[in-house]
């Protein structure tokens, strides 16, 4: 009898350690993570809304920071009034979006700025400057929210497109 007891029991203990084992964890951490800072929580109206962006590589492995020199191709940029409203593109915008797609170098030079290569290391973040007023038109007095998700797939990790930065509030006065 105690034999069957201490066998059901270890059979119970190999079961329920297989599939504890087999599982793979509830939470992942994002490989890249995306955090912005306003350099001022208030501008005036027609200054320039400048946010930093901090990348942060989160593997224990290099990983491939490469992107476009234009900031516009690399980010999609989500700027919204207080009311949730978005705000319209400004004339650097829609011409950058009208030349996606022309034939020629002017179309590439115009949209892509040309490519910057760079690789992070593991914990390393890399910071830059983004001039959010350039390509949202922040004009108008009131608040405004800010958020950015990297647009640049990582060949072999397509999983890094799509990273969404923290929402800043930014202030626009008169």
């Amino acid at each position: 009898m105690r034999v069957k007891a201490v066998g059901a029991l270890l059979l119970v203990l190999v079961a329920t350690s297989a599939v504890s084992f087999g599982q793979q964890p509830s939470a992942t951490v994002e490989e890249r993570s995306l955090r912005i800072a306003a350099s001022r929580e208030a501008v005036r109206a027609g200054s320039p809304v400048v946010v930093e962006v901090i990348t942060t590589n989160n593997t224990n492995h290099p990983l491939n920071n490469s992107s476009w020199k234009n900031p516009w191709n690399n980010y999609i940029i989500d700027v919204r009034r207080v009311d949730g409203s978005p705000v319209p593109d400004t004339e650097v915008a829609l011409r950058l979006k009208a030349s996606v797609g022309k034939p020629g170098l002017e179309g590439r030079a115009l949209s892509f700025g040309g490519i910057r290569f760079d690789t992070l290391q593991p914990g390393q973040q890399a910071i830059e400057q983004l001039s959010v007023s350039s390509y949202c038109d922040m004009s108008r007095p009131g608040k405004y929210t800010i958020q950015l998700t990297w647009n640049l797939a990582d060949p072999g990790r397509p999983k890094v497109a799509g990273t969404k930065s923290n929402t800043v509030t930014i202030t626009v006065v008169p």
